[in-house]
């Protein structure tokens, strides 16, 4: 509905099926336009001449468009290696504006602290050796020394942990509040989130806005500050080990090594795989639960609810079979990882022992050597102790790549969309000229439905020229799914793929009404000003007089505009 024209399109896809009034003209279906223009009234059927006297409506065909969903499925390409799509995700937010300085002096503050630790625990080994060794020659005053050292490095190391954890855990708040904000920017911006849904590619966006984003901030920030701690560390204790016993050194490295590569061929395959099994799993059985309560009223009313319970069982058994298949393979890595690990405990004590029993080394070498052969070891077996975080973290980096890919596709279908002139696969949309005697201008329009996963494009109208002029009424009957409500979206640019252009007024002067009602969870002000919530400086009284003017004063009796409340349920959608 145009302001100034007071010109109004209303698209009825029920009234064929209430009056029957209106024949079917092919097996297709026929439109049938209901002009009102002052007092006259003309009606305009499928294949005659349309309001402008110069185009022609013609029969919708049910042809089948040859471009299939394949084709424009989502291309997340499956060789990047998981550390590069970790960067495309995380680099925003350490290089865009407003989030990079934060970023990065939280950062490196992280470093800092982690670099300093390491330094405290490598003084504490030699101080550990020397009143061990102290204790070995009953040196008393040696002994107790070294305890007091211990106890001063365990005073200065405290608040380095202290802020090491408060900068840590503001790093990932941080990193989560710009993830959240772009990701969720990007999904509510120029109805995105009604074309993935539309597009079917994604699989609960919800959860992957919330979970996984909370997930791959905590998950990578966990593994980056394990990987740099353990960076720092095996830099200072290999060089300990080596000067101990060369031997000892590379014997770690090379049994480390052959660990981490059976960990990483052997079982991170299934690991990964029945993680993403799970997660997938999971966000379906809770989407049915969603489903089931947003629909309880026809559910109720159709005593669906042991059709519904039987479905949830469905998807609870897939749960269940793919938590018993990662059962064994977890059972089976941690029998290796624990076979491993027992395997390392006499090493250090054999190693060091010969040269003890010589006399080449005092008695607090052996100490210092286990726990320098602990912190080496522990750094090359990273990749073992970290492989469920690892595993977790591939599944919630591919969901927010395949996530991010969509978005990315379907921004840049609406950027070709507003191209005027546009002509190709895609309805380009512009606003129309200011002072043009038509409120809406359809100019060879070729209507197709979107790509969607599993199923095939089809062309519901084929070259569609209309015009709407100011003052006039529009009335669209015929048949149900011949692609009224199809044509009434491709006017909103819910719609895009087909061909041809559309013109109508800008988004400020016209008003487009959904067949299913929708409550917004916020107040009752914000119920009668959405979509425009800024309004809320508006006077009560016109708000009070749009409720008489609707016959919902009643409302007003029991509610304040103030109250928020499941609308929903109060209110009635008929």
């Amino acid at each position: 509905s145009s302001e100034s024209s007071q010109s109004n399109i209303l698209v009825r896809s029920d009234l064929l099926c209430c009056s029957g009034r209106i024949p079917l003209a092919s097996n297709f279906g026929m439109y049938t336009l209901v002009c009102n223009y002052g007092n006259s009234t003309v009606r305009y059927d499928c294949g005659l001449p349309l309001i402008s006297g110069d185009d022609a409506l013609p029969d919708l065909p049910s042809g089948l468009s040859e471009r299939s969903l394949d084709e424009s499925a989502v291309k997340v390409d499956p060789k990047l290696p998981l550390w590069r799509s970790i960067l495309v995700i995380a680099t925003p937010f350490f290089f865009e504006e407003p989030t990079r300085r934060r970023a990065r002096a939280l950062a490196l503050a992280c470093v800092a602290f982690l670099a300093a630790e390491t330094c405290m625990m490598l003084y504490y080994s030699d101080v550990n050796k020397r009143y061990m060794s102290a204790l070995q020659e009953k040196d008393e005053d040696g002994f107790y020394h070294g305890l007091k050292t211990v106890g001063l490095i365990i005073v200065l190391l405290l608040p380095i942990l202290g802020l090491q954890m408060y900068f840590s855990q503001r790093f990932t708040v941080e990193w989560r509040i710009a993830l959240t904000n772009r990701l969720a920017g990007r999904y509510f911006a120029d109805n995105m989130f009604y074309k993935v849904h539309q597009a079917g590619d994604v699989d609960n966006p919800d959860q992957r806005l919330c979970q996984d984003i909370c997930d791959f901030v905590e998950l990578t920030f966990r593994l980056v500050q394990a990987c740099t701690g353990t960076l720092f560390s095996v830099m200072g204790f290999v060089g300990v080990l080596w000067a101990i016993s060369p031997t000892a050194c590379l014997g770690t490295m090379a049994y480390a090594g052959i660990g981490s590569w059976i960990s990483a061929k052997g079982f991170a395959p299934w690991i990964m795989r029945y993680q993403f099994l799970t997660v997938k799993q999971e966000a379906d059985m809770r989407y049915s639960l969603i489903r089931t309560r947003e629909n309880a009223e026809s559910i109720a009313f159709f005593r669906g609810g042991n059709a519904e319970r039987d479905r949830f069982q469905v998807f609870f058994s897939k749960l269940v079979h793919t938590l018993y298949s990662r059962i064994v393979v977890n059972v089976c890595f941690g029998m290796f990882n624990k076979t491993f690990n027992l395997a390392t405990f006499a090493v250090p004590t054999l190693l060091v022992a010969p040269a003890y029993l010589r006399g080449d080394v005092e008695f607090g070498v052996i100490s210092q050597a286990t726990m320098a052969f602990q912190v080496v070891l522990g750094g090359l077996t990273l990749i073992m102790s970290q492989m469920q975080d690892l595993s977790d973290l591939a599944v919630r980096v591919k969901r927010l790549r395949v996530l991010e890919e969509v978005l990315q596709r379907e921004e840049e279908r609406a950027e070709e969309a507003q191209m005027p002139g546009l002509t190709g696969s895609c309805i380009a949309h512009h606003d129309i000229a200011a002072g043009h005697p038509a409120v809406l201008e359809l100019e060879a329009v070729t209507v197709q439905t979107p790509p969607r996963r599993g199923a095939i494009q089809q062309t519901l109208v084929q070259d569609l020229s209309l015009k709407v002029m100011r003052g006039e009424s529009v009335l669209i009957v015929g048949d149900s799914g011949i692609g009224k409500s199809s044509l009434l979206r491709v006017v909103a640019g819910l719609w895009t793929d087909g061909g041809g252009s559309v013109a109508r007024p800008s988004e400020g002067k016209s008003f487009f009404l959904p067949q299913k009602p929708y409550m917004f969870l916020g107040t009752l002000r914000e119920q009668l000003l959405y979509p425009y919530l800024d309004g809320d400086t508006m006077d009560d009284t016109l708000l009070q007089q749009a409720f008489e003017d609707t016959n919902l004063c009643h409302l007003l009796d029991s509610h304040s505009l103030e109250d928020a409340k499941e609308w929903a349920s109060i209110l009635s959608g008929g």
